[in-house]
């Protein structure tokens, strides 16, 4: 079994809910946490604004790669093979990408290419209606292929699959 601790996060405070960022404790802090509690991994997604986004991000992982030593997978407005090179070049072990791969199949084939699948992992949503269990991007607002259908396309282009049901 690995141990990988999610932190959603904005800016650098912490989401311990839906509507109000909370900040429960430092970024930076929690990690250390995590890392002395066994941690295999820590997967950080940003889901602040998009305009400063990537470098919110670039500035969480110099912090974190320069006080830990897991490897960090991070997630958000990843949509392009330039932000992926830059946050590998900054320290991220791999990347997760959810909406433009949605939107787009072809990116993750094209990232699979270009960067590797080692470097790439894939995050959905899914959520159980009359025509089986359909994938889903931001918080289940527009459905997409079937859940199956999606990974058996997507494993071909990723190192892992993570899902996580949404409930009505």
């Amino acid at each position: 079994r690995r141990i990988i601790p999610y932190l959603e996060i904005t800016g650098s405070d912490l989401i311990t809910g839906e509507e109000t960022p909370y900040k429960q404790t430092d970024t930076l802090e929690l990690a250390r946490f995590y890392e002395s509690a066994g941690a295999d991994e820590i997967m950080i997604f940003e889901r602040g604004e998009l305009s400063d986004r990537n470098d919110k991000m670039l500035q969480l992982l110099d912090k974190l790669a320069g006080e830990i030593f897991l490897p960090l997978t991070l997630a958000g407005g990843i949509d392009s093979i330039s932000k992926i090179k830059q946050f590998l070049r900054a320290g991220a072990s791999k990347v997760c990408i959810n909406t433009a791969a949605l939107k787009s199949p072809e990116f993750l084939q094209d990232a699979a290419d270009k960067i590797g699948p080692e470097n790439i992992s894939l995050f959905f949503y899914f959520r159980q209606n009359t025509e089986g269990f359909k994938v889903y991007s931001k918080i289940a607002k527009t459905p997409y292929p079937t859940m199956l259908e999606w990974a058996k396309f997507a494993e071909d282009y990723v190192t892992e699959i993570i899902v996580q049901k949404v409930t009505e």
